[in-house]
């Protein structure tokens, strides 16, 4: 590339620079001044070497490397001359009366975190606690006796389960509960419904629970034989189906009886429409 095809010096100087794609000629600046190439001797503070350095560093470079300036600063700036040194004191931990170092300007009270857990565990529990709000008064619902509980638990209405248990019993039965069919379950069971025709149903499905599939030892007690659809009259009245179930898929059957028998149904006559498809 010839000279005259490379770029003036945007330092002003009328210059042309040396490579293609450069700004300045060498040891110019952005004012248009060349710089001095001029190099000052100086003599390392810490190891004592020589090194040169730019006019400019004339007062400001002390040192030939970083390596030396860190070594002078761990040495020169240790302890109180640091600049980020902090006063320190001595204190007494306020659980084992143990004597610790720590920063004048720290809150800490104790010389570590076992002694403030143990601290905590005597002096902050019960009524001594941060969060402890106290008791509050109720009546019970049942029996009228008064008895203190914690906020958390307000709502509670009775002052024992056996108070509970009580008032469910006398509100909750017959028609007041809320899964009451009508007293269907007072109906007479078919006479045919012996205990010979539910061993029979229970051996026929291996004594297993029809719906979870338990077994009678499982359920530590004989399988309930139910009827499928809910009619106890059925065996003499007419064919039905019956299947063993355990003591808690009996109760869930006791609820939503369309489903449950559609559920079961299926599962003995996959081909059967279902009466909720309908």
């Amino acid at each position: 590339m010839n000279e005259e095809e490379l770029p003036l010096c945007e330092c002003g100087c009328g210059g042309r620079v040396e490579k293609k794609g450069n700004k300045y000629i060498n040891h110019h600046n952005r004012k248009g001044k060349k710089m001095s190439l001029k190099r000052i001797t100086k003599i390392c503070g810490w190891c004592g070497s020589k090194f040169e350095v730019q006019p400019y560093r004339s007062e400001t470079a002390k040192f030939c490397s970083k390596v030396c300036s860190d070594k002078s600063k761990s040495v020169t700036y240790k302890g109180n001359l640091c600049a980020h040194y902090k006063a320190r004191e001595i204190r007494k931990c306020e659980y084992c009366n143990k004597d610790y170092e720590v920063i004048f300007t720290s809150t800490r009270q104790f010389c570590s975190r076992k002694c403030y857990g143990k601290w905590q565990s005597e002096n902050l529990i019960g009524k001594n606690g941060r969060a402890y709000k106290g008791k509050i008064e109720k009546i019970c619902e049942y029996c009228g006796d008064i008895f203190f509980t914690y906020p958390s638990l307000s709502r509670l209405r009775f002052c024992s389960v056996l108070c509970s248990s009580k008032w469910w019993s006398e509100n909750k039965s017959g028609e007041n509960s809320p899964n009451w069919q009508g007293g269907l379950s007072y109906g007479k069971y078919c006479e045919k419904f012996n205990n010979e025709f539910k061993e029979m149903i229970r051996d026929l499905f291996g004594r297993r629970c029809f719906i979870c599939g338990i077994t009678e030892e499982e359920n530590n007690e004989k399988l309930s034989v139910h009827h499928v659809n809910y009619d106890k009259n059925c065996l003499c009245d007419s064919s039905c189906e019956f299947v063993p179930v355990c003591r808690s898929c009996h109760m869930k059957t006791g609820r939503n009886r369309q489903y449950w028998e559609d559920l079961i149904m299926g599962y003995l006559y996959p081909d059967r429409i279902k009466m909720v498809d309908l």
